[in-house]
């Protein structure tokens, strides 16, 4: 007979990350832990290494940190590589094992047991989404943020997305180059039919997209808001509304050569949001603001739960940061009624309050030592 825990379904594992391993992490020389497949307390004190155990999570799944730029800054001192390794679950209690090596000149990816080419087929296996004291970025900074958030949920449930990506991002760099190097226009348009066919297909996708997101969107901006204020997420697509994406492409050239490059496209795409008609920035506090940003992490997860059955890991990193304790109590609620697996860093183990009875289970940090506390 099967034995499953936390009153969970087989079914409910897939996505959990049930074994964790860690190698050469910053200040953490080897590691390992089994987690709850609902919400982990790490904490300890400051440069304890906490985070640094929700940064290779999310190397493993999405091949950058969310803390710098250089994965080869993350790799301890005097070490080469890192090394990652965790097992999910999956239906009816199969287990998959992906691990990775990563380094400044060194990137091995394996699933299963087998080698595979690109962070792309890791992430697809081990959703993971970060929320951080930054997460108030999706909304105060440039469009940049929000299109990584829309297309991390693209990628997840429109499968074919990644691919018309890929060749529409080869077909743009193409066409820049064309443009730089002052290639003839008949050269250059070229590019345009592929370019126009791919653009209009990624706006389809996009915009259905925001379509579904938004009903979730607003539950969650409910809860976490405490209030009945109404969202409101305007999608632009890159380029002007009710043209034809080849048609720009051709009445643009030559402005587009003057500048050097393409302009306008998917790949200038942003999110505007409102609450109550108000522009977010002008209507909402920083608390409120991350509060929103969480909502929108909550939705896409929950999209993507009810879509394909996988679950995702939520990194929480520093909880408690600029949230009273109220917003502590509804964001805590919040996670825990999302289904998702959770890893949330905290300083001490009563920073999450009253919330506390909801932790599963609790590992503590100190100077790159790990250990669950019983």
């Amino acid at each position: 007979m099967e034995t499953v825990t936390h009153g969970e379904s087989p079914e409910d594992l897939m996505g959990v990350i049930e074994r964790f391993d860690l190698r050469n992490v910053r200040i953490i020389d080897s590691a390992s832990i089994q987690p709850s497949p609902r919400i982990n307390l790490i904490y300890g004190g400051n440069a304890s290494g906490k985070s640094s155990l929700l940064e290779a999570i999310h190397i493993l799944a999405l091949g950058r940190s969310f803390r710098t730029h250089q994965i080869s800054r993350v790799v301890s001192t005097g070490a080469t590589s890192m090394i990652l390794f965790a097992q999910l679950g999956r239906a009816r209690r199969k287990q998959l094992s992906v691990g990775a090596e990563r380094g400044e000149k060194i990137n091995r990816l394996r699933i299963g047991g087998r080698t595979v080419r690109t962070t792309a087929e890791l992430a697809r296996e081990l959703p993971v989404q970060i929320i951080s004291p930054e997460i108030h970025d999706l909304i105060e900074q440039g469009p940049v943020n929000r299109r990584r958030f829309l297309d991390w949920g693209l990628f997840h449930v429109e499968h074919g997305f990644m691919a018309i990506w890929k060749r529409f991002a080869k077909a743009l760099q193409q066409r820049n180059a064309g443009l730089r190097s002052g290639l003839p226009d008949a050269q250059i348009s070229v590019w345009h039919a592929e370019m126009g066919e791919l653009g209009q297909e990624l706006d389809r996708m996009r915009r259905g997209y925001i379509e579904r997101l938004l009903p979730l969107a607003q539950k969650h901006t409910d809860v976490l808001l405490g209030g009945a204020s109404r969202l409101k997420i305007r999608y632009m697509r890159g380029w002007r509304e009710r043209i034809d994406y080849t048609e720009y492409l051709s009445g643009s050239l030559e402005t587009d050569r003057q500048f050097g490059h393409t302009r306008q496209g998917p790949h200038r795409a942003d999110l505007e949001m409102f609450i109550d008609e108000m522009p977010v920035r002008d209507r909402l506090s920083r608390g409120e603001q991350k509060m929103l940003g969480t909502a929108m992490r909550l939705a896409q997860v929950e999209l993507l739960r009810t879509g394909s059955g996988l679950r995702s890991v939520l990194l929480v990193d520093d909880l408690a940061a600029e949230l009273d304790a109220e917003r502590r109590r509804r964001l805590v609620g919040a996670l825990d009624e999302s289904g998702c697996q959770v890893f949330v860093t905290a300083t001490d183990p009563g920073s999450l309050g009253e919330e506390s009875g909801r932790i599963e289970k609790m590992f503590h940090v100190e100077h790159g030592a790990l250990r669950e506390v019983v």
